[in-house]
């Protein structure tokens, strides 16, 4: 859970016109995406939609269901294994699939990549240092602030001028992930899905008040 780098979300897109050539029923597919997917993660952890010719299949990995008989928070905090998201792969079509041509037009669009790290002080004194910065081809903005959190962007800017204040193909946002997995979704206390760290149980909130497990979230996004 700290200090590694977890999928925090993916993207695939397949272009209808590779389904309708396999004699591929759209609507289907899209359902049966939907079983498939509904059987290893949470309501609101994924969704398939149909959009400018493409099926487009976003997850987050984070909020897998785990194979277990015991209690757990659903928090986006870990990742299955390697192994898992293949074989989860595979069943979708997307990875060492019999049917080439589809493997061939699953694309991955959209990639955010998280890190979850323990910090020494209060995360908001790392946010304001980093706000502070002069930074050479990167803005950095406080994008979203409270009595509680305050989230920032680090981000390189949108090469298309005419394109309004937008962000480019590079943003880190860091915030304190504690404080938000209270203030937003309301947890208390929160138990890893890991057998193996099944004892690693920690409060949301209350942590900032002890030095070792203060924790903040670096999200960075590639589009």
């Amino acid at each position: 859970m700290f200090g590694e780098i977890l999928v925090d979300k993916i993207r695939i897109n397949i272009p209808v016109y590779r389904l309708i050539q396999k004699k591929i029923n759209i609507n289907s597919f899209q359902r049966w995406i939907k079983v498939i997917l509904s059987k290893y993660f949470f309501k609101g952890a994924f969704n398939v939609t149909l959009s400018r010719n493409q099926v487009k299949i976003t997850l987050t990995p984070t909020r897998f269901k785990p194979i277990s008989d015991y209690t757990y928070t659903d928090v986006n905090l870990e990742m299955p294994s390697e192994e898992w998201l293949y074989d989860l792969l595979k069943e979708l079509g997307c990875f060492k699939s019999e049917n080439r041509r589809i493997v061939e037009a699953c694309k991955v669009v959209k990639l955010h990549l998280t890190k979850n790290l323990i910090t020494e002080h209060p995360v908001i004194t790392y946010i304001d240092s980093l706000s502070n910065r002069t930074y050479k081809r990167i803005k950095a903005n406080i994008i979203e602030s409270n009595e509680t959190n305050r989230t920032l962007s680090i981000a390189t800017p949108k090469r298309h001028r005419k394109v309004k204040d937008t962000n480019g193909d590079r943003q880190f946002i860091l915030y304190d992930k504690s404080q938000q997995l209270k203030d937003k979704a309301g947890f208390e206390y929160v138990i890893l899905k890991a057998p193996r760290r099944r004892q690693l149980v920690f409060q949301a909130g209350t942590i900032l008040h002890r030095r070792i497990e203060r924790v903040y979230f670096l999200q960075c996004s590639a589009k």
